[in-house]
């Protein structure tokens, strides 16, 4: 089963959908047999975990504010070469972060830099 197929996302029948999972049927870690119930899952409670629009309770910030910093985080991701899950997860520590906190301006690029540090503490694995 294909992620979308599992989410209900496409039309087509189940089998003219390529199995991504086939290869890991024989591998007990990747429990393949509970993909459909988990893809099902997760579409079941995305919403219960997005972030909602928060800029309103923020009175020092504003959304060109948001989208400057998320470009230094992206250049700081490059440069440290760290993994794409890191730089998603740091985005959205930042967003739940001022989604409960109103920041001034002059401790944005902070809270930004400490959301990458605690990313990559979750994310990343040096040999």
């Amino acid at each position: 089963a294909s992620r979308k197929a599992a989410c209900g996302i496409t039309k087509k029948p189940k089998d003219l959908i390529e199995n991504i999972d086939a290869a890991d049927v024989d591998n007990e870690l990747a429990v393949a047999e509970y993909v459909d119930e988990m893809y099902k899952f997760y579409k079941e409670t995305e919403d219960l975990s997005q972030v909602h629009d928060y800029m309103i309770k923020q009175t020092d910030i504003n959304p060109k504010m948001r989208s400057i910093l998320v470009d230094w985080l992206i250049e700081v991701h490059r440069k440290f070469e760290l993994t794409p899950e890191t730089l998603y997860l740091t985005i959205n520590i930042v967003d739940r972060f001022l989604s409960i906190m109103a920041v001034s301006r002059r401790e944005l690029q902070l809270v930004g830099i400490s959301s990458m540090l605690i990313a990559s503490k979750y994310e990343e694995i040096w040999p």
